[in-house]
């Protein structure tokens, strides 16, 4: 072989392997131009999720201060109820964060479960009256014309909760008194040191419900029951038995557990729309009830309410001013009442103070032995009063025998049940019977479930079933907020025949229409899809600006709302 030959076949050699090493390279740069794009692409996915997930979060708590608008709504003009109930034109699938692609579009939607459904299966948009519920702190502080609950009566209210026992019932009453006295099947101080680690009881209020399973004999299967996701509704996995968890009966039903019958945020204002002071009619200083009585409505009256507190109805056995008739005698005396049940003469002493002044000025005046009598409409007001009133429907369809202008009289009174349901709710945005600026401990008798109910004093099963029946829900399982409009007070059972007048006026003190602590579940999304944020709050809506005093993100449970309710495309 030539040496032509030989430099032929060396460039051949050469240039094949530089063609190998080139494709080698071309791959290498292709396999990294690959994986560059598939990183980029990711990044962008991840990017596009974070900001998902923040536009959500944004929606969320866009919900929330619609919330608070609408509460505020309701201290302004409390007459008439903010759309809080059910109102999906406001609540359900809220634009707020519009985009140039649809499928970018942030939205909110508030919901809530229908109270009265057992099936756990009923949606409503809207929030949830926390007075629906029981005031595990407010239970320490119901009274009835200044006398507190016994203890006994407190544990009753208690008692009608699914699962509760007289054991868990007074250990948690134990939980948040303050005292380190043990009640008769509570548990205090010595109970929880003994423990392992070991605690305190608070001896105080508590700030969530969650709080309770720190209680002695609490736990989550009692707190949170079978809805594992905490949203009130029934999911797949919440009736399949043991297949997933939470463990459940598989019965179709949904055990919501004691979140759905307890809170730790209860009240509602005892304020006019102006937030000033309403007229108790409680007042120990007749002279000055009859004056604002008569400036604020008409001469009539005032003269029928003055003469209410000085004499009394004269059919008394049907006055939520009788006690139980089955409470121990020695109880009624002790509490002020006689063994009849009935109300006796209480100590008055602001009205002690005006006729002591009253004697004193007479004797000034012309040098007289005889107390000033001081009258209001031909009435002697001197005497004080001797009877208080326990709800404002202790005056409706009464009459008061009483002296007027020195001749016995009987008056009639100017509250008709037949005009009622549409006078009552201005008349109570004027006046009450309670003497504090918050009222405590009453059950909303439009949202509570039966658990709450049936712990009301003087309610009876079979009337709390036929209010469980009565609830704002159509025959298809829609809620009703008109119906809502025509139930602002309690009066509304006696209206629709549930209940009577008589029986009314010794529920009255626990019961209540609306309350101020509102609970709302706003779920943020965006259409395309993606993260979803949930958040949980509770407004205080006691005072104006209504303001959050409690608030927690519960999107690890998920959405709570099925994807094709939480908007109507």
């Amino acid at each position: 072989m030539n040496r032509f030959s030989r430099s032929s076949s060396l460039v051949g050699r050469r240039t094949g392997s530089a063609l190998l090493v080139v494709l080698v390279l071309v791959l290498l740069l292709t396999f990294g131009v690959y994986g560059f794009t598939e990183r980029m692409i990711a990044e962008k996915a991840a990017a596009n999720a974070h900001g998902n997930a923040a536009r959500s979060r944004a929606c969320a708590d866009s919900g929330v201060a619609l919330a608070l608008a609408l509460v505020d709504e309701g201290t302004i003009a409390p007459s008439a109820p903010p759309p809080v109930y059910h109102e999906p034109a406001a609540l359900q699938g809220v634009l707020v964060a519009p985009s140039s692609d649809p499928l970018g579009n942030g939205r909110f939607t508030v919901f809530a479960p229908v109270e009265g459904d057992p099936t756990g299966s009923l949606l409503r948009f809207g929030l949830i009256d926390e007075s629906g519920k029981l005031d595990v702190n407010g239970l320490l502080n119901i009274s009835v014309r200044g006398e507190e609950l016994s203890e006994t009566q407190q544990r009753t209210l208690l008692l009608g909760v699914p699962g509760m026992t007289d054991e868990l019932a007074d250990s948690i009453l134990d939980y948040v008194d303050d005292d380190d006295d043990a009640r008769e099947f509570g548990a205090e101080y010595d109970t929880y040191a003994s423990l392992d680690p070991p605690r305190s009881p608070r001896n105080g209020p508590i700030d969530s419900v969650e709080e309770l399973m720190l209680v002695q004999g609490v736990t989550p299967a009692l707190l949170y029951g079978e809805d594992a996701n905490r949203n009130g509704l029934l999911d797949p996995g919440e009736n399949d038995g043991d297949a997933t968890y939470p463990p459940d009966n598989a019965d179709g039903l949904l055990d919501v557990g004691w979140t759905a019958y307890l809170t730790v945020h209860g009240g509602e204002p005892n304020l006019n729309a102006d937030g000033e002071a309403k007229i108790n009619l409680n007042d120990g200083v007749l002279t000055d009830l009859f004056d604002t009585l008569e400036e604020t409505f008409d001469t009539d009256t005032a003269q029928f309410i003055v003469a209410y507190r000085i004499a009394g109805p004269i059919d008394p056995e049907n006055s939520s001013d009788s006690l139980d008739p089955n409470a121990d005698i020695d109880d009624l005396v002790e509490e002020g009442f006689d063994e009849d049940g009935n109300p006796t003469t209480p100590t008055q002493t602001e009205q002690e103070q005006v006729d002591a002044m009253a004697g004193a000025l007479a004797g000034l005046i012309g040098g007289a032995d005889e107390e000033l009598t001081v009258t209001r409409a031909g009435m002697d007001l001197s005497g004080g009063a001797t009877t208080d009133l326990g709800s404002f429907f202790d005056l409706i369809d009464r009459e008061v025998e009483i002296e007027v202008d020195g001749e016995l009289t009987v008056l009639q009174s100017p509250f008709s049940s037949a005009t009622m349901t549409d006078e009552l709710p201005g008349l109570l945005e004027q006046m009450t019977v309670f003497d504090t600026e918050l009222i405590r401990g009453r059950v909303n008798v439009n949202q509570a479930r039966m658990g709450a109910l049936l712990g009301v004093p003087g309610m009876t099963e079979s009337l709390a079933e036929s209010i469980d029946a009565a609830r704002m829900i159509g025959a298809s399982g829609e809620a009703l907020p008109d119906m809502h409009a025509r139930r602002l007070t309690p009066f509304w059972l006696v209206a629709e025949g549930l209940t009577d007048l008589p029986t009314l006026r010794r529920l009255d003190p626990f019961l209540t229409c609306r309350g101020g602590f509102f609970r709302v579940r706003s779920v943020g999304f965006v259409e395309g899809g993606g993260p979803a944020v949930r958040i949980e709050a509770v407004i205080d809506g006691t005072a104006y600006p209504a303001r959050v005093v409690e608030m927690r993100d519960l999107s690890d449970l998920g959405r709570g709302v099925p994807r094709s309710l939480l908007f109507s495309p």
